[in-house]
């Protein structure tokens, strides 16, 4: 303790400056502040340019502050800059697996350890042995250097520290490990870390990991630099990685999922600030450009789970600005890039017997964020879009291809990616889904679609439409089914030809596939799970069909609320069928055979005839 000596205290410090201190003995500790069994808290705190001088040049354990014997400090606020020490430049912490140290807001700069012993040197800026379940939050790691492994930080035997919007940059390891290098038997979890421009005159300039069992996740590792081999990550296997982008992992069998691999994350200091070939880079500016695939591209819960989740950035800024979180350290209010994977099209596939002189309705639909704005050009490097919104309605050319982007509501990013589209002939029958108030694109229950009609629009003969429980209103008019039209009374469920619809499926289903002899029914063949087509006592008609053999199938359904009572007329089918709109309130059938099952037609009311159908 050459500037304060703790021993089973627990004081509170508050603007305390701890400046060029040193201590003289041979087994040298804390040459700037000492803690043994204490506990205190320390806010706008400066540790700088402390150091120890010994005979045996160890320079002994935290050059800044000695953290010993089950002490549990909270630093925030603080600066711990250009100390130094054998082992532990700017901190070292030991002997306290069970004592809890939180730094918050701390920037750890300029710090050196000069030991080379295999056992006790390294951390240039932090050393943890026996260190414990630290909190590092909001915290700066930043040139410093190790003689020996770890230039940011050296976590070792039972240390387990969790790092949360940490960056940690610049530093320099002479062996292994330049950002940070793992010893044996600790656990670390990294959550918005960013590692990049380190080096290491060895082995992972970023991360070395003599052990396995970390978590990183939502952070980036790029941009660093090793003498020798692994520039970035030495072992991809030890450490399970979630929603990172993580430089070299393309090449390597990487444990994780959702990795982004050698995509430049776009640092607003650019490459310049990447590490070279032989020494590491100071001063860069880690937060993100627009466009970068590192931008919303996190897992918000997996932040917002944690035990402490600043609302804020490393720089301050709202954390979660978009519609989800940012990769590394800094939150951008820029609008990410939204990946292909979260976008899908239905339509594409046309069906076989459609006619050049028709047309087909591409539908998009975004599972994050579902609000998205979509764009749909003529080629991949157009200006100008052909059309915006969900829905574009094309010609039916096979090969036809168009160019789709997606973006957040309210938000243009130029540098979207766009989707390739192509039309083509369906081969095999499709399935579609349907759920109440769902916004998906019909593929799947998971992401089914709340629009009935769009769904029979998009389906050919011998497609089917499963319909979970749930009241279904008609929304585009008879004679207009591809547009949305609100508040219309002529908007009517029209059916195709050959497509099969069945209701009466569990409204709570969800991933895997109910059989249609599998929905539930009571004693007397009655469905459980009621799915209703419903006029609302407004609509002309609930249902509609024109032309249609036995191959269409309406199986499970209840219909209600139609009211035909009007003396006009209306034509649809491309003038082919005149539907009178003073009969068939329930359902209207003109010229068509379709098979009807597990129906129940009630509450519908017309002027002339069939009030039900």
């Amino acid at each position: 303790g050459g500037g304060i000596y703790f021993e089973n205290s627990s004081p509170t410090l508050n603007h305390i400056r701890v400046i060029k201190n040193t201590a003289t003995e041979v087994a040298l500790t804390g040459n700037g502040i000492f803690l043994s069994s204490s506990s205190p808290i320390m806010n706008n705190i400066l540790i700088a340019q402390n150091s120890g001088i010994s005979t045996s040049g160890s320079g002994g354990s935290g050059g800044g502050i000695a953290i010993y014997s089950g002490s549990s400090p909270k630093i925030s606020n603080a600066q711990i800059t250009g100390n130094k020490a054998g082992s532990g430049g700017g901190i070292y912490k030991s002997d306290c697996s069970q004592s809890p140290a939180k730094f918050t807001n701390v920037e750890i700069s300029g710090n050196k350890a000069s030991t080379t012993n295999i056992n006790t040197g390294g951390g240039g800026g932090i050393f943890y042995y026996n260190g414990g379940k630290d909190t590092l939050t909001d915290v700066k790691i930043t040139g410093n250097t190790a003689d020996f492994q770890g230039g940011g930080i050296f976590i070792n035997n039972n240390s387990s520290p969790v790092l949360t919007n940490v960056q940690i940059t610049g530093n320099t390891a002479n062996t292994n490990g330049g950002g940070i290098c793992y010893g044996q038997n600790c656990f670390s979890a990294l959550t918005n870390v960013t590692v990049a421009g380190n080096y290491a005159s060895e082995n992972s300039g970023g991360i070395y990991f003599y052990d396995d069992g970390q978590l990183i996740s939502n952070s980036i590792i790029y941009g660093n630099s090793a003498g020798n081999s692994n520039n970035n990550v030495n072992n991809f296997t030890a450490t399970i990685y979630q929603r990172s982008l993580v430089e070299d992992a393309e090449t390597a069998s990487i444990n994780g999922a959702n990795i982004i691999a050698n995509s430049d994350p776009l640092f607003e200091s650019g490459d310049t600030y990447y590490a070279t070939n032989t020494t590491a880079i100071t001063g860069g500016d880690y937060r993100l450009k627009p466009g970068s695939l590192a931008i919303d591209r996190g897992d918000s819960k997996t932040y917002q789970t944690l035990a402490i989740h600043p609302a804020t950035d490393l720089a301050g800024s709202v954390r979660i600005r978009n519609y989800s979180i940012d990769l590394g350290a800094y939150e951008t209010d820029c609008p990410g890039v939204i990946p292909l994977e979260n976008i899908k099209v239905q339509g594409a596939s046309i069906c076989a017997e459609i006619t050049g002189g028709q047309s087909v309705t591409l539908i998009a639909s975004c599972s994050n964020p579902v609000d998205a704005i979509f764009r749909w050009y003529e080629t991949k490097d157009s200006q100008t879009a052909l059309h915006t919104g969900n829905t574009f309605t094309t010609p039916p050319l096979e090969g036809t291809t168009y160019y789709l982007s997606a973006d957040k509501e309210g938000d243009y990013c130029e540098n979207s990616i766009r989707k390739k589209v192509t039309i083509a002939k369906k081969t095999v029958p499709q399935r579609y889904y349907v759920k109440e108030n769902a916004v998906g694109d019909g593929s799947s229950w998971d992401n089914a679609s709340g629009d009935l009609q769009m769904m029979i629009n998009v389906a050919c003969a011998k497609d089917t439409i499963f319909v979970a429980a749930g009241t279904y209103k008609p929304n585009r008019p008879n004679d207009d089914l591809k547009n949305i039209s609100l508040n219309n009374r002529s908007n009517a469920f029209v059916l195709k030809e050959g497509v099969k619809i069945f209701g009466g499926f569990d409204k709570s289903i969800a991933g895997t596939d109910c059989p249609i002899a599998g929905r539930a029914k009571d004693a007397n063949g009655i469905m459980t799970d009621t799915t209703i087509l419903s006029g609302g006592n407004y609509s002309y008609h609930v249902v509609i069909g024109a032309s249609l053999t036995p191959a269409t199938v309406l199986d499970g359904f209840k219909i209600t609320g139609g009211k035909a009572n009007t003396n006009s007329d209306l034509i649809i089918n491309g003038n082919a069928d005149t539907i009178h709109q003073r009969h068939g309130a329930g359902m209207y059938l003109r010229a068509a055979s379709p098979t009807l099952n597990n129906i129940l037609i009630t509450g519908n009311t017309a002027t002339i005839n069939g009030g039900g159908m």
